[in-house]
């Protein structure tokens, strides 16, 4: 049953890290069952970045993408879709970047998951479904998730940047950029 140096069959394997409590697998295992992908949660932290620097200057695709550790093309389109929904404003040129294209408290999460879920494909969705499947379990995982986009709703980005606050993160999500910074050297 050992191959390759696992002494482990994966299920064990899952259990032995649900039951010694390591967050991080339980984060990520609940986070994988409700289909809350990696995506949403690189927009709000995008959109943070973007609400915490973009006033003084716009925030740039590329340099967002450092920030993140994500590769500028995963970003980009992610970032044109919230520009769709118009929850970011894009300029372009050499001192280009995104901006918020309304107030913090208009925002709330649950426009970032719909704008996120007009650019997610559906190529690994059959056809067709049973009956069972058609009258049982769509209708319950549909009831499921408009549960969570309600629940998402009641989140604005006001509310998250306050918590940042709260948790004295702030200092996180400050871009320190030498491009932004305006030296006075008038004597």
């Amino acid at each position: 049953m050992a191959t390759g140096g696992r002494t482990r069959c994966h299920s064990t394997w899952h259990r032995w890290l649900w039951f010694n409590g390591h967050k991080e697998y339980t984060l990520r295992s609940a986070a994988s069952m409700l289909g809350i992908s990696h995506k949403l949660y690189v927009l709000v932290e995008a959109l943070i970045f973007i609400a915490y620097n973009g006033d003084a200057h716009p925030l740039g695709g590329k340099k967002l993408a450092t920030i993140l550790h994500v590769a500028p093309r995963y970003l980009e389109p992610l970032l044109q879709a919230l520009v769709r929904a118009q929850i970011l404003r894009s300029t372009r040129g050499p001192r280009g970047g995104y901006t918020l294209a309304r107030e913090r408290r208009q925002i709330s999460l649950d426009e970032v998951l719909l704008a996120m879920d007009y650019i997610r494909s559906d190529r690994d969705t059959p056809a067709r479904f049973s009956y069972a499947n058609e009258t049982l379990v769509q209708p319950l995982f549909a009831h499921a998730r408009g549960a969570y986009i309600h629940e998402l709703g009641r989140y604005t980005l006001e509310d998250i940047c306050a918590m940042v606050q709260e948790a004295d993160l702030k200092s996180t999500f400050l871009v320190q950029d030498h491009e932004m910074v305006r030296y006075d050297f008038s004597i």
